[in-house]
């Protein structure tokens, strides 16, 4: 070759760069609507579990064993949906690498499915985001024995904080 192609090159990585990031910036929403659902499937299951928090604290569980049960608890269950999703993701993967056109699959070429280099980090990221949101609200379920669990529940019942907040005014307006 007597000429390098790097020149020619040079505005395909701007382009890609600005791909890149126009197609992060889209996904930001996304993003922080899949947040705003697991928090609130979150809250739900923290509130359905209240009962149970308040009778291992009256029967003599600290604090900190709740929050530690809370953490093991999203920990297995994260490590069960990180296989499964594994598992799902390769063979679905497999299936649209074996498609040459709708509903004609070739199972005879041999397609590889490889993940990328940072898949590990982003994995133990997910995992912890995920157990960080579900003991954040057993902390505060932590602190109610029995009795003070059924008082609070006697008394006038405050909204959530999304609807305190108006997200949920916010996320109709958006649909």
């Amino acid at each position: 070759i007597q000429s390098s192609p790097v020149k020619e090159l040079r505005p395909y990585q701007r382009i890609v760069s600005v791909l890149t990031l126009t197609l992060t910036v889209f996904s930001i929403p996304i993003v922080a609507l899949l947040i705003v659902f697991l928090i609130m499937i979150v809250g739900l299951v923290v509130d359905g579990q209240r009962n149970e928090t308040a009778v291992l604290r009256s029967r003599g569980t600290s604090p900190f064993q709740v929050v530690g049960l809370a953490t093991i608890e999203g920990l297995i269950m994260g490590v069960i949906a990180l296989a499964i999703g594994i598992l799902l993701a390769s063979l679905f993967t497999q299936l649209i690498g074996n498609t040459r056109s709708f509903m004609d699959f070739n199972y005879s070429s041999s397609f590889i499915v490889s993940y990328p280099q940072t898949i590990m980090t982003t994995i133990l990221l997910a995992l912890f985001f995920t157990v960080l949101i579900r003991v954040v609200p057993t902390i505060s379920a932590s602190r109610h024995t029995i009795i003070s669990y059924k008082s609070d529940r006697s008394r006038l019942i405050r909204r959530p904080f999304w609807q305190r907040l108006g997200i949920d005014i916010l996320l109709m307006i958006v649909i």
